[in-house]
Formats: C-alpha cells, structure tokens, sequence
C-alpha cells in the first residue's frame, strides 16, 4: 500500500502490476528496465494525462504554414506554431529540423519540454475524416459536427465520445446507436431519447437501466418489455394511443415525465456496476471485455488495468482515450495501433516508443515530436541503431535517478490550463483549488456574450421558419450565443422534439453530471452483505446489490 504524493489517498501496488511493469520493460543487450513503481494513485495519474488533452475547446486562428484561417484545439498563445492538419501532414516542413542532442546533465523531461514548445502541432485531432471539421479527436467518421471523441461515426451532433452511430444527436458515451438524442452510455440502441443505462432498446423515450425493450415510455429497470407506461403494462393499441396523444414532447410536457422518471429512479435498486458480456473485470460500463480491472467505460479489451475510455486494448495499463487497438501500452493518452509504448501521447501506429508525442508510423523512438515514418530518434535527433541502443539506457537510467521514468509529462508543462483541458470535465476543480497547486487557469474559457437581438425561439420547432439557423440564439442559463445547424432543425421536426434553449456546452455538462464520478468505493451489497466496489459513494441514498443479488430480483 502507498499513499499518493499528490492527494494522499492510499493505493495498492500488486504483485501482477510489477510483472507488468517488467513485461513492458525494454531490453537492451542484457538488461532491462522495468518502470518504477506509480508514486500517485490511479485517479491521480488519470488527471495528469487528460491534462494534455483539449476535446471542446475550439479557437479561430491562422496557420502558421500557410496563413489559412482554421479552427484550433490551441489558442494563439500556444508557444509552438500551430498548421492546419493536412498541412501538418505535408511535405512543407520537417520535425527533424528542430532536433536537440541529449545533455547527461539536464533532466530529460525538460529537455523534450523545449523541443516541444518549438515543434509545430496539428490544429486538431481528426483521422481519416470526411467533413467532421468543427470536431476534435475524430477517426474514421463522416459528416459530424461538434462531436468529441468520436470513433466510425457519420452525421452525429454535438456529442462526447460517440463510437460506431449514425444520427445522433447530444449524446454521451453512444456506443453502435441509431438517431438516439439526448442519451447517455447507452449501447445499440435505435431512436432512443432521453434515455441513460441502456443497451438494445428501441423506439423509446425515457428509460433508464433497460435493457432488450421497445415502445416503452418512462420506465425504469424493465427487460425485455414492449408497450410499458411508467413501468405498466399496456396492448399496443392503447400504448400507441396513449403516446399519440403526446402529438408534441413540449418542455412542459417533459417536466411532468422527469418529475415521475425521477420517482420511479429513486425506487429502482441499482446494480454495483454497469456492463455486459464480460468475464472478470471491475470498474464501471465495461462491455465485451476480459480480466480488465479499475477501469471505465472500456469496450473489447482484456488483461488490462486502469483504462479510461478505451476500445480494442490488450495487456496495457494507465491508459486514456484509446479508440484503436493498442497492445503492451503504459501510462499514455490517445493510442491508435500502438505497441510497446511508455509515456506517449497520440502516436498512432507506433511502437517501442517513449516520452513522444504527436508522431505517427515511427519505431524506436524517444522523446520525438511530430515524426513521420522515423527509426532510431532522440528529440528528433536521427541515430544508428548501434548508438540509439547506447544512448537510451544512459536516458532511462537518469531518469531512474530523478525518478521520472514510467510518470507521465508534467502536468506544468501541459499546453492547456487545467478549464481548458478535459481533465475539467471529468475531475472538476474551482480556480482556487488549480491556482494552489500551481496549475493553469484560463479565465476566457468559452466565455464569449452576444450583445445583438434576441430571437424568439418557437415553442414547437415545426413552426420554426428554415432561416432559425441563420439567427443567434441566446442560451437561458448563461447567456452564451449558440447557433443551430439544418440538420439539427430537421432532426428535432423530424421527432416532435422542442428547440433546446440551452448552449451546446450547457447540454454536455448536465449529461456529465448524471454520470457517476470513476471512483470506486467499497461497499457492501444491501441484500446479501457482499463486499463490493461501486463507483456508488457511501454516502449515497441508492439502493445498490451485487451483481447477482440483481440479477435475481430484475429477472
């Protein structure tokens, strides 16, 4: 057991975590070099990476290469330059221009810290995307506009981490869903809305721990139903009778739902842990997966520990954001098809790679930044084999001194301020609790007010004119200006769905706040007494059972 350095909380350090550190161990000639043992806790070490990384924040901004306006995960005081992305990935510059030699008498980390406030970044972080321009950390996707996160996904709106859908619309953690609005970690669902905790359900509207239902209204915790009303049973006559005479999903109309939702939620009996399809593991939302443990929201990965938002990853640990296969990966953030990486931060098709950045196709690797189809480089610096394998023992070997190797970069030397950084959304701090432990805060934040008219929104957004997407609107909570899309109009005639009159930013943080925190707790099942670790605090009214307490009484 250790106490972490930063928080003070206690965690365990397990034999099978040391045989992983020494499995990922690179070898030179007969040595090795196991990372040494984590000095802060899992949480913490989740908070030093997502740190790096700027899903929503979006800044217009001129490419430093060719002058082109473009949007920008970086606002304009980044250090480095910052190129529109397919500039970046042009032939009009060269990342091993800005190559350091290595000084035995300097911190490594501060060495590579110089080198990357020089080399130049991408504006944002899209892969392979066809029209996904107003997104960030976008693969393989078509036709999506402020979407974050998002993996083989085509005409989805404003959303955060939406994997393998198709139209839809303010949803958070969306795995393989269809035209589901307003849903949360909801998985293969089809014209779902205003949903959490559900997987298979169909053609349904406020549903909340269901699993395998259709044309069902207002439940909670059912399996396999059709035609339910708040948890009745109805003929399909009457349920679509009684759904007809909706004709409009008002905001009247749903506060009387949420009041009663609420109601049905509050006695409903919550399982510890959210998943399906798994075979030993532990954490939260964990789908199709093996021997993955302290982990959240992970899908298709095994004999992993403390993953945070990942896919297809295989024998790695610390892991954030991974929407690729990854296999033998340690402490890093963003991996696509990466192998054999300590320390890295979106390295797509890399392997033993360490302390790099930004670098793609790349082997043997340290400390690099923006390299392209390189071998054998330190802070960008081309090497023989022969002296690559010379000169890297002597880095890690003073890292082991200052006892930096296997930590993540600094979070001080983080491009982004703490508000700016996901790590806000997922571990929320006031300015006050950043600035005294010396980290950034950036004050502009999406804090931007429209002094202009104000435009009356329409009650039912069929009696919205098509030039409503040419006006600034102004969301009633904050103030901020916002804008709609045509396809978001279409979308909202389309259901019966009434105009939000709340910023896109507002959406997303009230669907973050109806997730629990990736903490977990020790409790003990209220019907059997079993122990078990729930992301469900103490302190909390739910009535939460084990697994198989649940299973007994739900089915």
């Amino acid at each position: 057991m250790r106490n972490c350095i930063r928080c003070k909380s206690p965690f365990e350090i397990t034999p099978s975590d040391r045989q992983f550190y020494q499995k990922i161990a690179p070898r030179f000639g007969d040595k090795t070099f196991p990372v040494l043992d984590p000095v802060q806790c899992p949480t913490c070490r989740q908070r030093n990476r997502t740190a790096y990384r700027n899903f929503r924040n979006l800044y217009h901004r001129k490419c430093d290469l060719t002058g082109k306006s473009i949007i920008s995960m970086y606002d304009t005081d980044a250090p480095f330059p910052v190129y529109d992305y397919d500039a970046w990935h042009g032939d009009g510059w060269d990342a091993m221009t800005y190559a350091k030699g290595y000084d035995s008498n300097q911190s490594f980390l501060e060495q590579y810290k110089a080198l990357s406030d020089v080399v130049p970044r991408y504006n944002v972080h899209n892969i392979q995307c066809d029209n996904c321009r107003y997104s960030n950390f976008a693969f393989s996707s078509k036709d999506c506009y402020l979407i974050f996160g998002c993996v083989m996904s085509e005409q989805c709106y404003f959303g955060h981490i939406v994997w393998e859908s198709e139209g839809c619309l303010d949803c958070l953690y969306a795995y393989r869903c269809k035209y589901c609005y307003e849903c949360v970690d909801c998985v293969e669902s089809y014209e779902l809305f205003f949903s959490q905790e559900c997987v298979n359900c169909v053609s349904s509207y406020f549903l909340y721990d269901c699993r395998d239902c259709e044309n069902c209204f207002g439940c909670v915790g059912l399996f396999k139903k059709k035609y339910y009303i708040f948890n009745q049973p109805f003929s399909k006559d009457e349920y679509l009778a009684k759904i007809a005479e909706l004709k409009f999903l008002s905001r009247e109309i749903q506060v009387v739902v949420l009041k009663r939702f609420d109601e049905l939620k509050a006695k409903h009996i919550h399982r510890h842990f959210i998943g399906s399809q798994n075979e030993d593991v532990s954490g939260d939302h964990i789908y199709f997966s093996k021997n993955v443990h302290h982990s959240f929201d992970a899908k298709q990965c095994e004999d992993s520990r403390f993953l945070y938002t990942a896919k297809t990853t295989k024998d790695s640990y610390d892991i954030s954001f991974t929407g690729a296969p990854a296999e033998l990966c340690y402490n890093s953030l963003t991996m696509f098809s990466a192998q054999n990486v300590i320390a890295n931060q979106s390295t797509p098709n890399c392997s033993n790679a360490y302390y790099s950045e930004f670098c793609y196709n790349s082997q043997y690797i340290f400390g690099c930044n923006g390299l392209k189809y390189k071998k054998y480089c330190i802070l960008n610096k081309q090497y023989s084999k022969e002296a690559y394998e010379r000169l890297v023992p002597q880095i890690i070997e003073g890292m082991i001194r200052d006892r930096t190797w296997g930590n993540f970069f600094p979070m001080a030397h983080s491009p982004f301020a703490y508000n700016e950084a996901v790590v806000q959304e997922y571990q929320p701090l006031t300015k006050e609790r950043c600035v005294a432990n010396g980290w950034r805060w950036k004050e502009d934040v999406s804090n931007k007010s429209y002094k202009g008219p104000v435009y009356e929104i329409p009650e039912n957004s069929k009696d919205a004119q098509d030039d409503i997407v040419d006006h600034i609107l102004t969301c009633e909570t904050g103030g901020k200006p916002y804008k709609l899309i045509p396809q978001e109009l279409q979308f909202y005639r389309k259901y019966n769905l009434p105009i939000p009159r709340l910023h896109s930013d507002e959406r997303h943080r009230r669907r973050m706040a109806m997730r629990n925190p990736r903490e977990l707790h020790a409790r003990t099942c209220v019907k059997c007494q079993a122990p078990i670790r729930t992301t469900y605090a103490p302190e909390r009214l739910e009535i939460i059972y084990c697994e198989a307490c649940y299973l007994k009484e739900v089915y």
